[in-house]
């Protein structure tokens, strides 16, 4: 069973198109980079996978069950969301909050609306958001205001949040655009572990083609909002990724290699 099922996916914002008939499927526990350049359609994809936004036309399903169709939502929306995480950019954590409160948010989905309304956790919940800290090196921040910590740090407790959630699916969408190297390597780490240990399926955004080499074995790329290319990261060669870029795309981010891109090949040529 494909974790997330596309096809046919058109989106107008106005009279303008920003999605041209996307078609992708992508296996359970794979761990793909979406990049492109700014404008291409990462986010406006990864937010319709999410249920966030709606199409002109196509579909998506997620783990088998429809998400979208005939340009209306599932009616079970809601549910199906609460199996997928969703990370943003600038971290959406609750300023105020502890860390530790920010990770039980992540159990809302899942307990009953009376106890969610009061944000009253068992034990048992209080445990699992510290076990989840812990998974991400956070242990020492339970009680500590989210605010207090660097863009890094908060960005984990993000991660941690949707580990909390218990997602299938993880989308991050630009995770680490707004980090240092430092920490930038360190958000992708802890992605690659839960995709490797956990057996999620991880899509993440991308700006720095670098990291994609690094963490993903599969990479998508959009430009202008088409598809130009679905396939095995290492396949990427200097020059697509400049014909993709252009003057966007700096030294370091390119691709050394000798490999002709090809465009749109088989998923049965991806390989974990």
């Amino acid at each position: 069973m494909q974790a997330i099922h596309i096809r046919g996916l058109n989106k107008f914002y106005g009279r303008k198109q920003v999605l041209f008939d996307i078609a992708l499927d992508f296996p359970q526990a794979q761990m793909v980079a979406l990049i492109g350049p700014s404008g291409s359609g990462k986010s406006t994809l990864l937010r319709h996978i999410n249920g966030l936004n709606v199409a002109a036309s196509g579909e998506i399903h997620i783990n088998g069950e429809p998400l979208f169709q005939q340009g209306r939502l599932n009616r079970q929306v809601r549910a199906q969301r609460s199996k997928i995480g969703y990370i943003f950019q600038q971290f959406n954590l609750v300023n105020r909050l502890s860390v530790l409160d920010n990770v039980l948010i992540g159990a809302l989905g899942r307990i009953p609306k009376w106890r969610a309304y009061l944000r009253h956790f068992t034990q048992e919940e209080k445990q699992q958001a510290f076990d989840c800290l812990a998974r991400v090196g956070l242990s020492e921040f339970v009680h500590q205001r989210a605010s207090q910590l660097s863009g890094g740090q908060q960005q984990r407790v993000a991660i941690a949040k949707i580990l909390m959630q218990q997602a299938d699916i993880i989308l991050a969408d630009e995770p680490i655009a707004s980090l240092d190297p430092e920490s930038a390597k360190s958000v992708m780490n802890t992605l690659q572990s839960i995709h490797q240990q956990d057996g999620k399926t991880v899509i993440v955004t991308l700006h720095q083609v670098d990291y994609a080499r690094r963490y993903c074995p599969r990479t998508v790329a959009l430009k202008q909002g088409v598809v130009q290319f679905d396939g095995a990261t290492s396949t990427l060669s200097d020059g697509f990724l400049n014909q993709l870029y252009g003057s966007e795309l700096r030294p370091e981010d390119t691709v050394v290699t000798s490999v002709t891109p090809v465009l749109n090949p088989t998923l049965a040529a991806v390989t974990q």
